[in-house]
């Protein structure tokens, strides 16, 4: 399996990812967050869009921390280019959609839980499989402003740098079997993936990518 260098767009969201993931959380974020915002690979909305993706498969208060590095640098990289100063965007008024609430989000839910994991939900019988269901795929993985690639892009690297072995399983193997990410991608994403990681987890991580690219 060769190595396919990541573009310049996956590179730096999966940068991004891992060092706000990482451990220790330290100036890798604001490194990170600088250099996506400098090469323009990313707009400010798919940023934006990515730290929900990141809130949910890496935790609320590392989103919050890696919103705020966003916002911070950005108001440098103006300064800096003594453009005028901006707020960062807000989000539009849009009314409510009746067909993503209710019986209509978790049939949706069902159906995106299955593309994304290539196998069918459990049963909605907890209070965290039924959220799991309704909004992670009746709505977080539906948004619009990042692509299901790139959300699986998010995802692979939250689940790398917590450590989880069968959520990494899941997230890597479909990535590949659903053709989002071909084999030898897969390899250059983990390749900026494991600097970040621990040798315990960096190892765990090649395992799922040679388990998931192994030829049948």
């Amino acid at each position: 399996m060769a190595e396919t260098e990541p573009s310049p767009r996956d590179r730096a969201l999966v940068a991004l990812i891992a060092a706000a993931a990482a451990e220790p959380l330290d100036a890798r974020v604001d490194d990170a967050a600088s250099a996506a915002l400098r090469d323009g690979a990313l707009t400010t909305e798919e940023l934006m869009e990515a730290t929900l993706h990141f809130a949910v498969y890496a935790g609320w208060p590392r989103a919050s921390h890696l919103e705020g590095v966003l916002m911070q640098q950005a108001r440098r990289l103006q300064e800096e280019r003594e453009e005028p100063v901006t707020p960062w965007p807000g989000l539009d008024e849009i009314a409510a959609d009746p067909s993503t609430t209710g019986a209509a989000r978790r049939a949706a839910g069902l159906t995106r839980f299955e593309q994304v994991n290539g196998f069918a939900s459990p049963p909605c019988d907890t209070p965290y499989r039924q959220a799991v269901v309704e909004w992670v795929f009746g709505d977080l993985w539906w948004r619009p402003g990042l692509t299901r690639r790139d959300r699986r892009l998010i995802s692979i690297t939250c689940v790398a740098l917590t450590g989880a072995p069968f959520p990494l399983a899941i997230h890597v193997g479909a990535a590949v079997w659903s053709g989002d990410v071909s084999a030898d991608e897969m390899a250059g994403i983990a390749a900026v993936i494991t600097p970040c990681c621990s040798p315990t987890r960096a190892a765990a991580l090649t395992d799922a990518v040679a388990q998931a690219t192994a030829t049948p």
